[in-house]
């Protein structure tokens, strides 16, 4: 099938499909003698993996890496394993982030009642935020 062709059946837009080739992680499987890139069966289950690693937070490199060993007639899960325990630490991570963000502005947001009772201040833009949490009441 020409590129259009699998554009449509894998939802993936040509461009995107070029840029795949171009980085590796995907070849087509010859070309016509006009230079129509020509794909089969195997390229439609190797952009719905692409899609679905996408979805997962695997980088390109990431992919292309999994993508390699597979080539190579290997099992790439135990990558794939490594791969993804680092993306659940550093998920774990950012949530953590995130919920001692939310803690901060709920307590800024919390302490704005009292910031506003006491009118503007010249040594402040915003004492909301430039106080540490908490703080904002304090003079």
């Amino acid at each position: 099938m020409r590129i259009g062709e699998l554009a449509r059946r894998t939802g993936v837009s040509p461009r995107t499909i070029r840029f795949y080739e171009s980085v590796g992680i995907l070849s087509p499987r010859a070309r016509t003698p006009s230079g129509y890139r020509l794909f089969d069966d195997e390229a439609v289950r190797r952009l719905a993996f692409v899609r679905r690693a996408r979805r997962l937070g695997l980088s390109l490199n990431e992919i292309r890496e999994i993508l390699e060993v597979y080539d190579r007639g290997q099992a790439p899960c135990p990558r794939v394993v490594a791969l993804l325990e680092r993306k659940i630490a550093v998920l774990s991570r950012q949530i953590a982030g995130l919920q001692a963000l939310r803690r901060e502005l709920l307590t800024i947001r919390r302490s704005a009642r009292l910031a506003a009772e006491d009118g503007p201040q010249p040594r402040w833009v915003c004492r909301l935020i430039e106080r540490p949490a908490g703080r904002a009441g304090v003079r």
